[in-house]
């Protein structure tokens, strides 16, 4: 590109030296014009794609971690399962100790054994360990934080998607166009109601509803207004 702006420049040099300048060489100009904006354009782009890869490897180590993390959750919460499943079995069961009197034992009628035998299941069944017992505060914490994690993600829409998602829905719905998809999900980030953002998307893309891809990225947004 340095050599074609040399060249231009000595062109433009020799057509103002002249006072009627040619046809070929004012052809001549505008060919190298032409030549050098071709350039800038092709490293415009080139720096353009560097950029989406550093994008895509970040995106891509964010996913990894994620990952990582649910992987942890999910092997503590299995962990504090474990434990309260323990506890639960090593629950004692009271045991209903019947006080004899040490004077002549007289044998019931059969009208007080009756009542005898209901007042003793009774006590079972108020002594049966509870089967739902509390659950650990280490479980609901961990849940609470996934729950937070999640609301959080769906706070700044474009969290929601995966990698895949992204490249998907950039090809399917948005032919390709990085920068559209981008304002789409930034402009769906400042509306407030799952209404509105359904408007905008009809308004703006008139997508059909009906096509998988379109049905999915739907699917998320609803989650965002959840």
């Amino acid at each position: 590109m340095l050599s074609t702006c040399g060249e231009l420049k000595e062109a433009i040099n020799g057509l103002l030296c002249v006072d009627y300048p040619s046809a070929e060489a004012m052809a001549n100009v505008r060919n190298l014009v032409y030549a050098i904006l071709e350039d800038l354009k092709s490293t415009e782009l080139a720096i353009l794609s560097d950029l989406d890869e550093q994008k895509l490897q970040r995106l891509e180590e964010l996913n990894r971690l994620m990952a990582f993390v649910e992987k942890l959750r999910e092997e503590e919460q299995a962990k504090n399962t474990s434990l309260a499943s323990d506890r639960q079995e090593n629950v004692e069961v009271p045991v209903v100790q019947e006080v004899v009197s040490r004077k002549e034992v007289e044998t019931p009628s059969a009208e007080a054994v009756v009542p005898d035998v209901e007042a003793k299941e009774s006590v079972s069944a108020n002594v049966q360990p509870d089967e739902k017992a509390a659950e650990p505060a280490e479980v609901k914490s961990n849940r609470s934080l996934h729950e937070l994690l999640e609301k959080q993600n769906m706070a700044d829409f474009r969290k929601a998607f995966s990698l895949n998602d992204r490249f998907r829905f950039r090809r399917e719905l948005f032919h390709g166009d990085e920068a559209l998809m981008n304002q789409v999900v930034e402009d769906l980030n400042q509306i407030t109601s799952l209404d509105e953002a359904l408007k905008y998307i009809n308004v703006r893309l008139a997508w059909d509803l009906k096509e998988a891809a379109a049905a999915d990225f739907v699917k998320l947004l609803e989650k965002r207004y959840i």
